[in-house]
């Protein structure tokens, strides 16, 4: 089988369940074949179906959350805690505060869109 000379690089846009989801099945199916990096924001994953448990003591934080780059780093995923200021699709690129990131492919969470209210992320 051919195997391209660089692997596709693809970005995840968000990591709540969807976002987290599609990282990992992406690197689980497909191994050293992709490299997949993951923009959240948030350090922690929440389980937010759990979060009715919590004012009444029967979770804490820890039972509903969990940070999220240790697990991405055990899987061979790159995380990087930062919004994505801005995607250009022309050029293949997402603009961060720490600068541009290239991709092939590009996954955006549908939540990442309606929890972010600052203007238009593609440029």
């Amino acid at each position: 089988m051919h195997r391209p000379a660089t692997p596709p690089r693809v970005i995840v846009i968000g990591s709540s369940i969807v976002g987290m989801t599609a990282a990992l099945e992406l690197k689980r199916r497909l191994k050293r074949d992709v490299k997949v990096t993951v923009l959240d924001p948030c350090e922690r994953f929440t389980f937010v179906p759990s979060l009715i448990w919590m004012p009444f003591g029967l979770r804490g934080r820890d039972d509903i959350s969990f940070p999220l780059e240790p697990m991405y780093a055990r899987k061979g995923i790159r995380f990087h805690q930062l919004w994505a200021d801005a995607i250009d699709p022309l050029r293949r690129v997402v603009t961060t505060a720490d600068g541009e990131l290239p991709y092939d492919r590009l996954v955006i969470e549908k939540t990442v869109l309606s929890a972010r209210r600052r203007g238009s992320l593609v440029a």
